[in-house]
């Protein structure tokens, strides 16, 4: 008599154990429910293609930019003045790096009306550095240096 559980391709079996390790964080009660699948075979295949699984899913974060046991989304969220700063930071790239003078004009005209808005609510503000960066661009042409 054919068994559909032993029987099943190794793929498949590959892909319930990732479903278990990187859905289910392990749980072999939840996934078992979940697909209809006996825990005692998930328990096999686990012990089968675990050591794989976890390889694969390591490479991934890696390649996603944070190692094993670190979750970008497990760190302190960073206040208003950490996001302007990154923002800024990367704006400043993004403004050397552009060689239209219209996206640069089309970004100072918005950044302008920004600070007409922000100098309404705090008369106390100055001109900030990304826009005196594409003013400086604009008068430059816009061509690299």
């Amino acid at each position: 008599m054919k068994n559909k559980y032993t029987d099943a391709p190794a793929e498949r079996k590959w892909n319930y154990i990732f479903l278990l390790h990187a859905r289910y964080k392990g749980s072999f009660a939840r996934l078992a429910r979940a697909m209809g699948i006996p825990q005692a075979e998930l328990k096999n295949w686990d012990a089968e293609y675990k050591e794989d699984v976890m390889q694969w899913i390591d490479n991934e974060k890696k390649q996603a930019g944070y190692t094993a046991g670190e979750n970008p989304d497990d760190g302190p969220v960073p206040d208003e003045g950490q996001l302007i700063e990154m923002i800024m930071r990367r704006l400043g790239g993004t403004i050397m790096a552009e060689t239209d003078p219209s996206k640069l004009t089309r970004a100072l005209d918005n950044l302008h009306q920004l600070q007409a808005n922000k100098g309404a609510k705090n008369p106390s503000s100055t001109c900030s550095t990304v826009t005196q960066a594409i003013e400086e661009r604009l008068k430059k042409g816009g061509k690299n240096e």
